[in-house]
C-alpha cells in the first residue's frame, strides 16, 4: 500500500489483501505521558460492553481481534502501539475508533502527534 497523507476527516480505502494493521501514535516529548486506546463500535456508534475498551490496563478486546502492544522509545521520542485483526473483528463491528489521551495537558498542547498506520509490509 503507498503511503498517504490524510486531511482530518479523509478516508481511504485499504487493498483487499491487508488483513492486519498495526497503528502507532507518536510524539517527541520525551517527558509526557500519552495513552493509546481503541474502542470496537457497533452500528449504533456505540461500544457493546466494556470488553469493547482496549488500553493499558486492557490490552486485548474479548475476541482478540485488537491489542494493545505498550509503549516505547524511538528515535523521534515515545510511542504507543495497537494491532488490529481486521478478519477477526466480529461482524457486528463497524468501526475501529483509535483515540488518544492525556492527563498532563491538552493534546493541541503536546506538540508534534502522529499517527501511522502500517500493514505487514511497514
Amino acid at each position: 500500500m503507498p503511503s498517504s497523507m490524510l486531511a482530518k476527516g479523509q478516508n481511504v480505502v485499504l487493498p483487499d489483501d491487508v488483513s492486519s494493521l498495526d497503528v502507532l501514535i507518536t510524539w517527541a516529548d520525551a517527558d509526557l505521558d500519552l495513552d493509546a486506546s481503541a474502542l470496537l463500535l457497533g452500528a449504533d456508534d456505540r461500544v457493546r460492553g466494556d470488553a469493547d475498551f482496549v488500553f493499558y490496563n486492557q490490552t486485548e478486546s474479548a475476541d482478540a481481534s485488537v491489542r494493545y502492544l505498550g509503549k516505547s522509545t524511538t528515535e523521534e521520542g515515545q510511542q504507543e502501539r495497537l494491532s488490529i485483526d481486521l478478519a477477526a473483528i466480529p461482524d457486528d463491528v463497524t468501526k475501529v475508533v483509535i483515540a488518544g489521551s492525556s492527563g498532563e495537558r491538552a493534546l493541541g498542547e503536546c506538540g508534534k502527534l502522529a499517527l501511522q498506520v502500517q500493514d505487514g509490509t511497514g
